[in-house]
């Protein structure tokens, strides 16, 4: 066991473009369904069973990492609740994708929600999974400054982002810009 004083969290992006790596197909239409269709494989849930499996035994104070499904309904400012999940949970757990995936990508909900729910903890870890670009990256990275001023000024306990990108789509550059965010 690392620390076991945090909350933790995984936040996995829900809008429509990560339906592939979820192994859902995303039609073709009329035509293609004539075709055979390969089966496509849902990478996504091995890589979050085997995070959230992590968090929760090594990290989270309580054994227990949240798990939220983000950019999820209409453009994309939605989150869905998958649940808190131990460690054995997680690795059994099959990660399908939401009930509604979106048609946007706004992080800026995920990262508050975790903020806000854990507000009280002595700090927090939370990691992001998306495949893409994000819509509001001006104001995450507003966000995420005041933050860090809060957490400097000892007005909040301190949290640690991790933001992952999977797949060819992945916005390298805006991840770089995130984790090079300057926040004095």
């Amino acid at each position: 066991m690392l620390f076991r004083s945090a909350q933790t969290g995984i936040a996995i992006d829900g809008s429509g473009s990560m339906r592939k790596l979820f192994g859902q197909d995303t039609g073709g239409g009329v035509v293609s369904s004539i075709f055979a269709k390969s089966k496509l494989d849902n990478v996504i849930s091995p890589v979050a069973q085997q995070l959230c499996a992590y968090l929760a035994r090594n990290i989270d104070a309580d054994g227990g990492t949240t798990c939220i499904y983000w950019a999820v309904g209409n453009n994309g400012m939605q989150v869905e609740v998958v649940g808190d999940l131990t460690g054995d949970q997680a690795e059994q757990h099959v990660f399908k994708g939401p009930r509604d995936f979106g048609t946007g990508t706004h992080l800026l909900p995920a990262v508050r929600y975790f903020v806000d729910r854990f507000k009280d903890a002595p700090w927090g870890f939370y990691v992001f999974i998306t495949d893409g670009e994000l819509f509001d990256l001006d104001d995450v990275k507003r966000y995420s400054t005041q933050l860090a001023k809060d957490v400097d000024a000892g007005r909040r306990n301190p949290v640690k982002f991790v933001l992952i990108g999977l797949g060819a789509d992945a916005n390298e550059k805006q991840l770089e810009e995130l984790d090079d965010l300057d926040t004095g």
